[in-house]
């Protein structure tokens, strides 16, 4: 969910264009039954749902190496 949500987003600048909040959100408020308070925390004032810094440092490294081994992959693409 974490990456996926990364991929569709991370490049846009206007938080009312992200995609799959809703649905994120949804599966991130079932976290306490799925025992994943290390990855998840809730924020009362925003009312949503977000990666612990711990979760964002480990899903960051999955991204970067993927970045790093397809980097030329990418090129002309459309």
């Amino acid at each position: 969910m974490y990456i996926g949500e990364w991929i569709v987003n991370s490049h846009k600048t206007n938080e009312e264009d992200y995609e799959f909040t809703d649905i994120e959100q949804y599966i991130y408020s079932f976290f306490r039954e799925f025992k994943c308070e290390d990855m998840l925390e809730y924020d009362d004032e925003h009312d949503m749902y977000f990666p612990t810094a711990d979760l964002d440092s480990k899903m960051m490294k999955y991204i970067e190496e993927f970045l790093e081994n397809n980097k030329g992959d990418f090129i002309g693409y459309n």
